[in-house]
């Protein structure tokens, strides 16, 4: 027997619009020996987020964000499901999730970048954690179009799109003026996936 350590139940103990707390039970088979032991999970629906790269520039959003008081760069994106419960019950109803994904993304690029998008694909999905359910799947977009509009944010949103270069988003991460950790890292993934280099080293 493979060692493994597999999700047995969840018993919900809070429940709110868009947030959940569960009694997670867990197995862990080891050595040919099984045990079950019990966690805490906080759980809320996925959310999407948008690499936009056009030539050596990345389309980023600038928000202001209430919780750091201040403007903040970010990847623009969004919630998949309006609240939990219909996060759950769509999970129930075997429809696709990747339809689902690419329906909110398409959304958040017009509102928050004012862009069509034509053809994304999925670049990479993120998980928060052991004890907290919040996966992020980050979509490459491919080809898209730039609408006449502009963005069209909510009107609870301080926002707006800027075009910056490769070199300029990597001072912005170390001026610690984009914030979001999980979308840090899968940035630098994708600028060293891109096919050119962080890291210019002079010859001998």
């Amino acid at each position: 027997m493979a060692d493994t350590i597999e999700i047995v139940k969840d018993e919900v103990l809070y429940s709110g619009k868009l947030l959940d707390l569960v009694a997670r039970t867990l197995r862990v088979s080891k050595s040919g020996n099984s045990f079950e032991y019990a966690i805490e999970v906080a759980r809320r629906p996925p959310g999407v987020r948008l690499l936009v790269k056009r030539d050596s520039r990345y389309l980023l959003l600038k928000e202001f964000r209430a919780e750091l008081g201040r403007w903040d760069y970010r990847l623009a994106g969004g919630k998949v499901f309006e609240s939990q419960s219909d996060h759950l019950d769509f999970l129930r109803s075997g429809e696709d999730l990747g339809r689902r994904l690419l329906a909110a993304a398409t959304a958040e690029a017009r509102e928050e970048l004012g862009i069509a998008i034509e053809s994304a694909h999925l670049f990479r999905k993120s998980s928060a954690g052991a004890t907290v359910d919040w996966d992020l799947y980050f979509f490459e977009v491919d080809e898209f179009t730039p609408l006449e509009s502009g963005p069209q944010p909510e009107a609870t949103e301080l926002l707006k799109a800027e075009w910056r270069t490769q070199e300029e988003v990597l001072q912005l991460i170390k001026d610690d003026l984009f914030s979001e950790d999980r979308s840090i890292g899968v940035f630098l993934q994708h600028m060293l996936t891109s096919g050119k280099s962080l890291i210019c080293v002079d010859p001998i």
